[in-house]
């Protein structure tokens, strides 16, 4: 409960639903899933991420470069794969 404690902002609402709970073990799981309904919007964030990944290729597209920073290109792409992957929607 201590690293949940250290992981959020101070002073914020996702710090208050934390604080809320008593700092013992068994409480962990019940402030992650307190603060996974409060503010895990899984559609909304899934949408940013597509979203970003077409903005990502329609750059790309447009840009007219013939020489492509490959290596950054596909970082960009895995980091926003992985994020979907969180999220359980890339099958």
């Amino acid at each position: 409960m201590q690293y949940l404690l250290q992981a959020v902002v101070p002073k914020t609402k996702a710090a208050r639903v934390v604080e809320s709970f008593p700092a013992t073990a068994e409480n962990y799981p019940k402030a992650i899933a307190q603060l996974k309904e409060r503010f895990g919007h899984d559609d909304l964030l899934v949408q940013i991420y597509v979203r970003d990944l077409l903005s990502m290729v329609m750059k790309n597209a447009a840009s007219g470069r013939t020489k492509t920073d490959l290596p950054a290109l596909y970082d960009e792409l895995e980091a926003k794969i992985r994020a979907l992957e969180s999220l359980g929607r890339t099958q």
